[in-house]
Protein backbone atom coordinates (compact mmCIF):
# COMPACT_ATOMS: atom_id res chain seq x y z
CA UNK A 1 0.00 0.00 0.00
CA UNK A 2 1.44 3.33 -0.72
CA UNK A 3 3.15 5.33 2.29
CA UNK A 4 0.94 8.34 1.46
CA UNK A 5 -2.47 6.43 1.46
CA UNK A 6 -1.46 5.43 4.64
CA UNK A 7 -0.41 8.73 6.15
CA UNK A 8 -4.19 10.01 5.13
CA UNK A 9 -5.88 7.39 6.45
CA UNK A 10 -4.21 7.66 9.59
CA UNK A 11 -4.72 11.84 9.75
CA UNK A 12 -8.52 11.36 8.82
CA UNK A 13 -9.00 8.10 11.78
CA UNK A 14 -7.10 11.06 14.42
CA UNK A 15 -9.84 13.70 13.44
CA UNK A 16 -12.68 10.88 13.63
CA UNK A 17 -10.84 10.27 16.84
CA UNK A 18 -11.15 13.67 18.46
CA UNK A 19 -14.72 14.83 16.95
CA UNK A 20 -16.17 11.60 18.92
CA UNK A 21 -14.28 12.71 22.13
CA UNK A 22 -15.18 16.12 22.05
CA UNK A 23 -19.10 15.16 21.08
CA UNK A 24 -18.91 13.24 24.61
CA UNK A 25 -17.92 15.95 25.63
CA UNK A 26 -14.56 14.79 27.31
CA UNK A 27 -12.25 18.31 27.53
CA UNK A 28 -8.51 16.54 26.95
CA UNK A 29 -6.92 19.75 28.41
CA UNK A 30 -9.21 20.16 31.37
CA UNK A 31 -8.72 16.76 32.19
CA UNK A 32 -4.74 17.28 32.48
CA UNK A 33 -5.27 20.73 34.41
CA UNK A 34 -8.08 18.52 36.99
CA UNK A 35 -5.41 15.81 37.24
CA UNK A 36 -2.19 18.46 38.26
CA UNK A 37 -4.31 20.43 40.71
CA UNK A 38 -5.48 16.88 42.36
CA UNK A 39 -1.77 16.34 42.67
CA UNK A 40 -1.39 19.66 44.58
CA UNK A 41 -4.09 18.76 46.79
CA UNK A 42 -3.28 15.82 47.59
CA UNK A 43 0.48 17.09 48.81
CA UNK A 44 -1.13 19.90 50.79
CA UNK A 45 -2.78 17.50 52.89
CA UNK A 46 -0.18 15.56 54.18
CA UNK A 47 -1.38 13.77 57.13
CA UNK A 48 0.36 12.01 60.21
CA UNK A 49 -1.36 9.92 62.39
CA UNK A 50 -1.26 10.43 66.21
CA UNK A 51 -2.36 8.14 69.16
CA UNK A 52 -4.14 9.32 71.79
CA UNK A 53 -3.94 7.67 75.22
CA UNK A 54 -7.06 6.41 77.06
CA UNK A 55 -7.63 7.90 80.61
CA UNK A 56 -8.51 5.82 83.93
CA UNK A 57 -11.40 6.69 85.82
CA UNK A 58 -11.96 5.16 89.28
CA UNK A 59 -15.55 4.16 90.71
CA UNK A 60 -15.24 3.42 94.26
CA UNK A 61 -16.52 0.61 95.94
CA UNK A 62 -16.86 -0.15 99.81
CA UNK A 63 -17.80 -3.28 99.12
CA UNK A 64 -14.85 -4.97 97.06
CA UNK A 65 -12.15 -6.86 99.00
CA UNK A 66 -9.14 -3.75 99.21
CA UNK A 67 -6.41 -6.40 98.99
CA UNK A 68 -7.93 -6.54 95.45
CA UNK A 69 -6.41 -2.89 95.11
CA UNK A 70 -9.10 -2.23 91.70
CA UNK A 71 -10.69 -4.60 89.59
CA UNK A 72 -11.55 -3.02 85.27
CA UNK A 73 -14.61 -2.60 84.73
CA UNK A 74 -14.14 -1.01 81.37
CA UNK A 75 -10.52 -2.04 79.61
CA UNK A 76 -9.59 1.15 78.02
CA UNK A 77 -8.59 1.66 74.14
CA UNK A 78 -5.97 4.59 72.61
CA UNK A 79 -8.13 7.02 70.09
CA UNK A 80 -6.74 7.97 66.87
CA UNK A 81 -5.92 11.39 65.98
CA UNK A 82 -5.05 12.80 61.75
CA UNK A 83 -3.04 16.06 62.13
CA UNK A 84 -2.57 17.89 59.19
CA UNK A 85 0.70 19.86 58.06
CA UNK A 86 -1.20 22.80 58.65
CA UNK A 87 -1.97 21.48 61.93
CA UNK A 88 -5.78 21.17 61.66
CA UNK A 89 -6.42 17.83 64.00
CA UNK A 90 -9.26 15.76 62.91
CA UNK A 91 -10.50 12.81 65.29
CA UNK A 92 -10.35 9.25 63.59
CA UNK A 93 -11.36 6.92 66.58
CA UNK A 94 -12.16 8.37 70.05
CA UNK A 95 -10.25 6.93 73.05
CA UNK A 96 -11.96 5.14 75.86
CA UNK A 97 -11.08 5.42 79.07
CA UNK A 98 -10.60 2.27 81.35
CA UNK A 99 -12.89 2.28 84.08
CA UNK A 100 -11.65 0.42 87.43
CA UNK A 101 -13.08 -0.40 90.34
CA UNK A 102 -11.26 0.60 93.43
CA UNK A 103 -11.95 -0.10 97.35
CA UNK A 104 -12.84 2.64 99.27
CA UNK A 105 -14.14 1.58 102.40
CA UNK A 106 -13.68 3.77 105.91
CA UNK A 107 -10.49 1.94 107.44
CA UNK A 108 -8.01 3.25 104.69
CA UNK A 109 -7.20 5.85 107.49
CA UNK A 110 -5.42 4.56 110.34
CA UNK A 111 -3.56 6.14 113.40
CA UNK A 112 -0.64 4.04 114.61
CA UNK A 113 3.06 3.86 115.25
CA UNK A 114 6.27 4.88 112.73
CA UNK A 115 10.20 4.15 113.75
CA UNK A 116 12.88 4.21 111.21
CA UNK A 117 15.16 1.58 109.96
CA UNK A 118 18.52 1.03 107.86
CA UNK A 119 19.32 -1.48 105.98
CA UNK A 120 22.22 -2.52 108.35
CA UNK A 121 19.81 -2.94 111.80
CA UNK A 122 20.49 -5.77 113.93
CA UNK A 123 17.63 -7.72 111.98
CA UNK A 124 18.28 -7.37 108.93
CA UNK A 125 20.19 -9.24 106.95
CA UNK A 126 22.80 -6.02 105.70
CA UNK A 127 22.70 -6.59 102.11
CA UNK A 128 20.18 -4.38 101.71
CA UNK A 129 17.62 -6.06 100.02
CA UNK A 130 13.70 -5.68 100.34
CA UNK A 131 10.80 -8.13 101.24
CA UNK A 132 9.04 -7.05 97.66
CA UNK A 133 9.61 -7.23 94.42
CA UNK A 134 8.80 -4.29 92.00
CA UNK A 135 5.79 -3.89 89.71
CA UNK A 136 7.24 -5.84 87.25
CA UNK A 137 8.84 -8.52 89.17
CA UNK A 138 12.28 -6.86 90.00
CA UNK A 139 14.46 -7.23 92.86
CA UNK A 140 15.17 -4.14 94.57
CA UNK A 141 18.03 -2.93 97.03
CA UNK A 142 18.02 -0.16 99.62
CA UNK A 143 21.97 0.24 99.44
CA UNK A 144 22.17 0.07 95.66
CA UNK A 145 19.02 1.63 94.63
CA UNK A 146 18.16 3.64 97.51
CA UNK A 147 15.29 4.38 99.49
CA UNK A 148 13.16 6.31 97.54
CA UNK A 149 11.00 4.62 94.51
CA UNK A 150 10.01 5.87 91.69
CA UNK A 151 6.47 4.97 90.90
CA UNK A 152 4.66 5.25 87.77
CA UNK A 153 1.42 6.78 89.24
CA UNK A 154 2.92 8.74 92.07
CA UNK A 155 6.36 9.43 91.33
CA UNK A 156 9.17 9.78 93.83
CA UNK A 157 8.24 8.07 96.79
CA UNK A 158 10.17 6.93 100.17
CA UNK A 159 10.30 3.27 101.00
CA UNK A 160 8.45 1.89 104.24
CA UNK A 161 8.22 -1.53 105.81
CA UNK A 162 4.48 -2.71 107.01
CA UNK A 163 2.62 -5.78 107.68
CA UNK A 164 2.07 -7.29 104.22
CA UNK A 165 -1.29 -8.74 105.22
CA UNK A 166 -3.14 -5.56 106.15
CA UNK A 167 -0.49 -3.45 103.76
CA UNK A 168 0.35 -5.50 100.38
CA UNK A 169 3.61 -4.87 98.28
CA UNK A 170 3.12 -1.62 96.18
CA UNK A 171 0.57 -0.13 98.56
CA UNK A 172 1.05 3.82 99.07
CA UNK A 173 0.00 5.23 101.72
CA UNK A 174 0.27 9.76 102.84
CA UNK A 175 1.98 9.48 105.76
CA UNK A 176 2.03 12.67 108.59
CA UNK A 177 3.79 11.75 111.83
CA UNK A 178 4.07 15.27 112.65
CA UNK A 179 7.76 15.87 112.59
CA UNK A 180 9.11 15.36 108.86
CA UNK A 181 6.94 17.34 106.49
CA UNK A 182 3.59 14.74 105.50
CA UNK A 183 5.32 12.37 102.51
CA UNK A 184 3.70 9.16 100.43
CA UNK A 185 5.67 5.99 100.71
CA UNK A 186 4.87 2.90 99.30
CA UNK A 187 5.48 -0.31 101.08
CA UNK A 188 8.02 -2.74 99.76
CA UNK A 189 9.43 -4.26 102.90
CA UNK A 190 8.23 -6.03 106.00
CA UNK A 191 9.50 -6.92 109.36
CA UNK A 192 8.60 -8.66 112.37
CA UNK A 193 7.65 -5.53 115.07
CA UNK A 194 5.13 -4.80 111.79
CA UNK A 195 3.63 -8.36 111.66
CA UNK A 196 3.54 -8.82 115.46
CA UNK A 197 2.60 -5.24 115.92
CA UNK A 198 -0.66 -5.88 113.76
CA UNK A 199 -1.60 -9.05 115.62
CA UNK A 200 -1.71 -7.29 118.46
CA UNK A 201 -4.02 -4.46 116.72
CA UNK A 202 -1.08 -1.65 116.42
CA UNK A 203 -0.35 -0.22 112.70
CA UNK A 204 3.45 0.06 112.57
CA UNK A 205 4.85 1.43 109.47
CA UNK A 206 9.16 1.55 109.23
CA UNK A 207 10.67 3.85 107.64
CA UNK A 208 13.87 3.11 105.26
CA UNK A 209 16.61 5.08 105.83
CA UNK A 210 20.14 4.95 104.26
CA UNK A 211 21.73 3.32 107.33
CA UNK A 212 21.08 3.08 111.11
CA UNK A 213 23.25 6.21 112.48
CA UNK A 214 21.03 8.60 109.69
CA UNK A 215 20.21 11.04 112.76
CA UNK A 216 16.38 10.78 110.87
CA UNK A 217 15.93 6.80 112.24
CA UNK A 218 15.41 7.81 116.02
CA UNK A 219 13.46 11.60 114.77
CA UNK A 220 11.38 9.53 112.78
CA UNK A 221 9.74 7.72 115.62
CA UNK A 222 6.18 8.40 116.58
CA UNK A 223 2.85 6.95 118.51
CA UNK A 224 0.65 8.96 116.86
CA UNK A 225 1.56 8.99 113.05
CA UNK A 226 -1.61 9.41 110.64
CA UNK A 227 -1.97 6.88 107.25
CA UNK A 228 -3.67 7.38 104.82
CA UNK A 229 -4.25 4.87 102.44
CA UNK A 230 -4.02 5.84 98.73
CA UNK A 231 -3.33 2.27 96.37
CA UNK A 232 -3.57 -1.00 97.65
CA UNK A 233 -1.03 -2.56 96.05
CA UNK A 234 0.65 -3.17 92.94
Amino acid sequence: MDIYLLQIIGNWLSVLFVSFVSFIGIDLYDNNVDVKQLDSNVKSVTVVSEIVPYSTDYVFNDEIIKRGEASIVTPGENGINYVYNDGTVKTLVNPINEVREVYNGTDSTYVGRMTGYGPDCDTCSGVGGVACRTKYGQKYNLITDGIYYDDEEYGKVRIVAAAFDEFPCGTIVYIDNGRFEPFYAIVMDTGYSMRNGLANGIIWFDLAFTSESDPGVPYATSYNTKYIVQRWGW
